[in-house]
């Protein structure tokens, strides 16, 4: 599922070669008709606004694309029909948020003192 996310996301590109053509992945990730689980339909990929576009499995099966910001994310789970926006609300909610840079972290001294650590000691098997 990552990599069919990771390959729309790069225009149809893998490992330098182009697998699928530019204009096919713009257009099926592209508003092409009015729908009821996003704002709109492409071919095979739902779409929300001009920055998400998602395929979406049974109970829970979905690939996020969120190019603006370099993102892939998956979710795979078995959904209750009440629950089913569940993903998409912790992608907007929490995974987008976290990969947006707001300004820099404040500083964490004992974080950075653990980190320091973990690294020494990985280093010295």
């Amino acid at each position: 599922m990552a990599k069919i996310g990771s390959l729309m996301l790069h225009g149809g590109s893998w490992d330098g070669k182009q697998i699928v053509s530019t204009a096919w992945v713009e257009a099926s990730t592209s508003h092409q008709i009015d729908a009821t689980l996003q704002d709109g339909y492409g071919y095979q990929w739902w779409v929300a606004g001009d920055d998400l576009f998602m395929a979406l499995g049974y109970a829970g099966q979905f690939i996020f694309v969120v190019p603006d910001k370099d993102l892939v994310a998956i979710f795979t789970s078995h959904l209750e029909d009440r629950d089913f926006y569940t993903p998409q609300r912790l992608l907007e909610d929490y995974i987008i948020p976290a990969v947006d840079p707001a300004g820099e972290l404040p500083a964490n001294p004992g974080g950075m003192t653990r980190l320091e650590g973990a690294i020494k000691e990985l280093a010295n098997p």
